[in-house]
């Protein structure tokens, strides 16, 4: 059982599941009260796809207001690409 049919879809590893994924070309995690920031960096290896999630959305577009230019491991995509 992977990370996300566990937690995300609650769906049994199936060739449905992995089909939907490769079809994606990222993932839009909306759920502001449900704690997934530390969870993204795993499921970004897990699927090869980006992960985005509301949380991260707005800690990231308040790094780049308040000019941080380092890069924040360890929580997806989004939060490395504050370097550039």
């Amino acid at each position: 059982m992977t990370w996300l049919s566990r937690y995300f879809f609650r769906l049994p590893n199936t060739s449905f599941n992995k089909s939907v994924t490769r079809a994606a070309g990222l993932f839009l995690i909306f759920f502001s009260s449900w704690p997934t920031i530390t969870d993204v960096d795993l499921l970004e290896r897990e699927i090869g796809k980006p992960v985005i999630t509301s949380s991260q959305a707005y800690i990231w577009h308040a790094l780049k207001m308040a000019k941080v230019k380092q890069s924040v491991n360890g929580f997806g995509r989004l939060m490395a690409s504050l370097a550039n």
